[in-house]
């Protein structure tokens, strides 16, 4: 079924307009999606009665109004809204905009101009839901409206992409692109408003429509209505992917990143939350760690543009034979590992990367290196939509290459555009006069300007990956811990549970003070209480998080409160979050837990480990460098200079290097690193062993 279109006025006033539109103008982002989603209407310096009749007789969804930019001070601006006076006033007269927009059936307004909040909320008396705006009483520079009206519009392209998520859309890539950093503290760009009753949030997996199955009662829940939904898993293996992404160097840092993955996440999202099944074919071999009786499908999936991608689903086969519930299945479990997508920053010990202006990217507008950690199947979606030429998601982002390969849909007015952004963010000092191209006063806090917080996947170390993909379906966490920016957490879907992220790269903010001063004891030494008491001081102070002291951790695991004491004790010894797989999370640090029980029959405890280390703990150690055991091998004496396949003695809890290790039918690597791994003795223990033995 073809999509509907969307039909969208675009009202244009101004001096600026009277002749060509600006050569950067953000209905350029229109052009190439018009005949297949978008129909476009433009109104040009009309008057009163002619733009009103236009709207009563075209009933457009939305209304692009725009009254162009002007110079002051050597910097151009947006203007204040003018409009013509209409040709008489009414009893109970109201502004000229209002009474344009009277009894019109506008979903969506958005005010490219200055304008009072006080008119701009009246408008909801006269049927306007969802209004966009920059208020008046400070000037909003030409760059970051500019390049949020291209954002917003953009994303008005994807079908059935909503009004709110476009905005939030439009305000992260605002915040990637025009953040400045003034005497050392980064500084957010002004943003606009947006006044709705429906809180602006970048997708999640709400809006996924039912499954097509007829019979369902779904009023308890579909897995109420369809016994084993529970048990479908999508198998991802992860993979890495490097995108191109127009900046300075000064682009590779926590906060821009956070903003920038929120927003990859979401193109991926809207992609796959109505994606389809072309075509089915049973796995010859059901992979290991699927319960007994399961099966798998290898799907292939369309995309909402038209991308394709290979994704394996497994599961009960009373689910997987009925296809309107693998369709189903996989848009959920796709949107849930969609928002697991990491951007990972470069050791603290490395420079970030240094920009560079290549011929075939974006135009040489100077780009950075930055990497992904996300799943195969996104980095296919990815490669194939950098390849359309109307696919605009990625260009809004400023991502001009992937993997390698040019973005193919930047044109001449998004090189102009990213090369006005990229030059105003010198990496050295900037100068408040270059600093003021792109910050004013801050803007009123808004919903969904901040990044939504979903979890990112953990970082690993080297290439090799757990088998376990089920991402720890068994734990649980409630949204009442989260970070004080306006924004709560959603659903993630079938096979994962909701969590939220500290920043979404997996580091520490490098503006945050290195260590943290308390009074708690050494480790060995403190209490459960005591150390609980001061990590919730350090996230409210670090992470400005909302935390109820009372019903803190608010995860729960294998049916308790999760132990966040023990976690952190048996991680930190352990060598912290760094050795990443060289700790066996489901053999070593689980039992010592209380969450344990030997009864338990969770298959994802690793992975769901690693989450709430990374949600909870993983900068509360960074900041505290004296938990973390010493990391020096104890076969070669050596550190990470010499090999970073670190690996913990399952009797003696002494790290060494696994290569230093040159026994022999010891194995690899990954069969004592996955989550059900082989135990490792170290060759002292195992001497000591032998010997007793004899």
């Amino acid at each position: 079924m073809a999509s509907p279109k969307r039909r969208l006025l675009a009202i244009l006033y101004g001096h600026q307009l009277d002749s060509q539109p600006h050569p950067q103008a953000p209905l350029d982002e229109l052009t190439a999606t018009c005949s297949t989603t978008l129909e476009l209407q433009t109104a040009k310096n009309e008057g009163w009665t002619t733009i009103h009749q236009k709207l009563r007789d075209w009933q457009p969804h939305a209304v692009f109004l725009s009254c162009g930019v002007e110079t002051c001070d050597g910097l151009e601006q947006l203007r204040p809204l003018t409009l013509p006076d209409p040709p008489q006033t009414g009893e109970g007269a109201s502004s000229p905009l209002q009474q344009m927009f009277q009894d019109t059936p506008v979903e969506c307004l958005m005010v490219d101009a200055l304008i009072q909040s006080a008119e701009a909320e009246a408008l909801h008396a006269v049927g306007i839901r969802n209004v966009v705006m920059w208020e008046t009483g400070r000037s909003v520079p030409m760059l970051p409206a500019l390049h949020f009206s291209h954002a917003f519009l953009s994303t008005l392209a994807f079908p059935h992409a909503g009004y709110n998520e476009a905005f939030a859309f439009g305000s992260h890539s605002v915040q990637v692109h025009c953040t400045v950093s003034l005497g050392g503290q980064l500084q957010s760009p002004i943003m606009p408003r947006w006044l709705s009753q429906s809180p602006a949030a970048l997708p999640t997996n709400a809006s996924i429509p039912a499954p097509t199955d007829q019979g369902l009662d779904l009023s308890q829940g579909i897995a109420a209505a369809v016994p084993g939904w529970e048990d479908v898993r999508l198998l991802a293996p992860h993979a890495e992917l490097r995108l191109l992404v127009c900046g300075q160097p000064s682009l590779i840092d926590a906060h821009r990143l956070s903003f920038l993955g929120e927003a990859l996440r979401a193109v991926l999202v809207l992609e796959v939350r109505r994606a389809t099944v072309t075509s089915t074919t049973p796995c010859e071999r059901l992979p290991a760690h699927l319960p007994p009786g399961s099966s798998a499908l290898r799907c292939s999936i369309r995309s909402q543009s038209g991308a394709t991608a290979l994704a394996v689903l497994g599961g009960p086969p009373s689910v997987l034979g009925k296809p309107g519930l693998v369709e189903h299945a996989l848009r959920q479990t796709l949107v849930a590992d969609a928002l697991s997508l990491q951007f990972r920053l470069p050791p603290p010990s490395l420079p970030p990367p240094a920009a560079r202006s290549l011929p075939t990217i974006a135009g040489r507008t100077p780009v950075v290196d930055a990497l992904v950690l996300t799943s195969v199947w996104a980095v296919q979606i990815l490669r194939t939509l950098s390849q359309e030429a109307s696919f605009r998601g990625l260009v809004s982002l400023g991502i001009g290459g992937v993997g390698g390969s040019p973005v193919t849909s930047f044109r001449d007015a998004d090189v102009q555009r990213f090369t006005s952004i990229v030059q105003s963010h010198p990496d050295a000092a900037a100068s408040q006069a270059v600093a003021q191209q792109l910050v004013s006063i801050p803007a009123p806090a808004t919903n969904g300007a901040g990044p939504s917080h979903s979890l990112p996947r953990p970082s690993r170390d080297g290439s090799e990956q757990e088998d376990d993909m089920d991402d720890g379906q068994d734990s649980e966490l409630n949204s009442s811990f989260a970070f004080d920016n306006g924004s709560t957490p959603g659903d993630v879907g079938t096979g994962i549970t909701s969590d939220i992220a500290m920043n979404g790269v997996g580091h520490m903010h490098p503006g945050l003070p290195p260590v943290w001063q308390s009074d708690r004891p050494p480790m060995h030494e403190c209490s459960e209480d005591v150390f609980l008491a001061d990590l919730a001081a350090f996230l409210r102070e670090r992470k400005h998080a909302k935390i109820n002291s009372d019903n803190f951790p608010d995860a729960v695991l294998n049916g308790q409160r999760l132990d966040l004491h023990n976690l952190y004790r048996e991680v930190s010894q352990r060598g912290g979050w760094k050795v990443g797989n060289g700790i066996n999370w489901k053999g070593q640090v689980f039992p010592q837990m209380r969450n344990f029980s030997n009864s338990h029959r969770m298959t994802g405890v690793g992975n769901a480990l690693k989450r709430h280390y990374q949600l909870y703990l993983l900068d509360y150690e960074q900041a505290n460098p004296a938990d973390v055991t010493g990391d020096h091998c104890a076969i070669c004496g050596g550190s990470d200079e010499v090999s970073t396949d670190w690996i913990s003695c399952d009797m003696c809890n002494i790290w060494v290097h696994f290569g230093c290790d040159r026994r022999p039918y010891l194995g690899t690597f990954k069969d004592y690193s996955k989550s059900n791994g082989r135990n490792y003795t170290c060759p002292r223990c195992a001497e000591t062993k032998r010997q007793r033995t004899q």
